[in-house]
Parts: C-alpha cells; sequence; structure tokens
C-alpha cells in the first residue's frame, strides 16, 4: 500500500494523450533525469532553463495537485510559483512522481497513450540515499512522526521489511513492489523502463533512447551540450540540480557541498555503509523479491 493522496481532483487528474511522466522511487536519481528531460525537451538550450526551478520545468504531481501541511512552505523554497496550474500549461507536459502505480490518478492506470519513463536503482544504493535524506529531515524536526536513525544499520533493517519512513508521505510505499510493478508493464508501447547503473555505463546512449521515445530529434551537438551540462561534475554547480534553495531553507545545508540531491553521483556507494551482517541479511531479502524476475542491477561498476 503506498501514499495515498487526500485530494479527488488528484484521483481524477485529467492525463492528456501526450503527456510524458517520469517515475521513481524516492532517490533513485529523480533530479538528475529531471534536468536530462527538461534538456531533451529544448534542444540542450541550458541558457533557457537558467531562472526556472527545475521543480517548475518538470512539477511533480503530489506537490501541485495535492493539498497537505505546510505545501505552501515547500512550494516557495522549491521555487514553485504559488498559482502553478497543470491545467493551463502548454502540451506536451513533462510531469514526475514518486507514487506507486496503484497510487497514480485513475486516468494514468493503464493509459497507453500517455508516456512513462520509468527510472529504478539498485536498493542498496537507494537505502543509503533515503537514510541519509531522512536525516536531514530529522536534523531540521521535518519528520513529525515514526522512527529517527542514527545508525545505517538500524536503518537498513527497516528498509528491508517495509518499516522505514520513506520520509513520511511515502511511508509505506517498498522499493520492490514500485519498481516491480513497473517491470512488468516494460513491454508496454508507453513505457521506458530504465536503470540508473546504466545511465551512469552510457549516459550518451540513455540521452538518445530517451529522445527517440518522446519524438524528440537532437542534433549531435545539442546531444553534446546535454551530455555535457548533465555531468556529475555539471551538476555540482548548477543551482537547479542542487536546490540551491530548498537546501538553504528547509534543510539547512550548504548546497554546493551538501545537498542530497547531487550526493555522491556514483554506483556502489553502499559498499562504505554496509556491514557484511547487513549484506547478508540484504541479499537474503532481495533473492525474495526477485524470485522469478529477469529484472538484474549492476551492484558496482
Amino acid at each position: 500500500m503506498g501514499f495515498r493522496p487526500p485530494s479527488e481532483k488528484f484521483v481524477n487528474f485529467e492525463v492528456r494523450p501526450d503527456d510524458a511522466y517520469l517515475i521513481t522511487f524516492p532517490k533513485s536519481g529523480t533530479t538528475w533525469m529531471k534536468e536530462i528531460l527538461s534538456l531533451i525537451r529544448n534542444g540542450g538550450d541550458v541558457d533557457a532553463l537558467k531562472g526556472t526551478s527545475i521543480d517548475m520545468s518538470i512539477p511533480q504531481l503530489e506537490l501541485v495537485v495535492t493539498d497537505f501541511p505546510g505545501k505552501d512552505k515547500v512550494s516557495e523554497m522549491l521555487d514553485i510559483t504559488p498559482d502553478i496550474s497543470l491545467t493551463s500549461m502548454e502540451s506536451p507536459r513533462l510531469l514526475c512522481t514518486h507514487l506507486d502505480y496503484t497510487s497514480l490518478p485513475t486516468q494514468l492506470q493503464g493509459n497507453k497513450k500517455a508516456k512513462i519513463i520509468y527510472l529504478a536503482r539498485n536498493p542498496k544504493d537507494v537505502a543509503v540515499s533515503t537514510y541519509y535524506f531522512e536525516k536531514l529531515l530529522a536534523q531540521q524536526k521535518l519528520i513529525k512522526s515514526g522512527k529517527t536513525y542514527d545508525c545505517f544499520s538500524d536503518y537498513v533493517v527497516d528498509f528491508v521489511n517495509d518499516l522505514a519512513n520513506s520520509w513520511g508521505a511515502y511511508s509505506g510505499m517498498h522499493w520492490h513492489d514500485h519498481a516491480m510493478e513497473f517491470w512488468r508493464r516494460r513491454h508496454d508501447e508507453n513505457v521506458l523502463f530504465l536503470k540508473y547503473e546504466d545511465m551512469h555505463k552510457d549516459i550518451r546512449s540513455t540521452i538518445s533512447a530517451i529522445a527517440t521515445f518522446l519524438d524528440v530529434v537532437l542534433e549531435e551537438k545539442s546531444l553534446d551540450a546535454i551530455v555535457a551540462n548533465t555531468s556529475f561534475e555539471a551538476s555540482k554547480k548548477n543551482l537547479r540540480t542542487l536546490r540551491a534553495k530548498y537546501c538553504k531553507y528547509r534543510l539547512g545545508v550548504d548546497p554546493e557541498t551538501q545537498s542530497p540531491f547531487v550526493r555522491k553521483g556514483k554506483v556502489g556507494g553502499w559498499k562504505e555503509h554496509f556491514t557484511v551482517a547487513d549484506n547478508e541479511m540484504f541479499d537474503a531479502k532481495y533473492q525474495e523479491w526477485m524470485k522469478d524476475s529477469e529484472l538484474e542491477f549492476d551492484f558496482e561498476l
């Protein structure tokens, strides 16, 4: 069972046939992909994105279409215009969400026209990334209920047993159910299933595949510009991907050195955090999750 938005307008959100939705489990490379998608859609024009937050370029459904305590404050920190209207947004729209399949707007479930780009990441690195993000939220007293964690080994036990917070709004959402639901739909003509690790191995080919999926023709110089401006080094200097305002005023950290949205930029960081016992426990659970599935991940590169 996943997050259930408290608003009928979310459940009944009108999906357009030419919409494209980026769907990810939290901390799976969402920010990186949002910048790539923004640049693909505008032909690699980096300058055109300046002055616009990444969350205005690709609005997140559950932040815009639903109401929750503190929504206005969060929107302000993310530089989302208070009167943003997805209804008046020009087509084709690019939107995103962290929600699992069964929590999506009704019109998006089973839709064969609106395009879905699903980005999956190996769960060990996801667990590390969510752990650090939850620590930041706890430090700023932004987690109102549930457990807080000072020790990664405690957190990872809850992660594999579906008891981790997932910072409140997404509690109850499970990595394995989230990923497997879209993996089962990977052959649908409107679904593009991607892996974070494959992006690291060959970002140029990934960008080309996404452009083709979105019916965007990129010239070589445009492709070059997107590759260059979405590298980890470029992302560490990009106020959009750092979410500088949110980091500084909401999370209380220096975005240039501590942004959780551009943290390490590598595959296999979990090895610096998992004990031998953690890894054995995780691997046993992972085998249960992936039984009879052809879905495989690179856990190090």
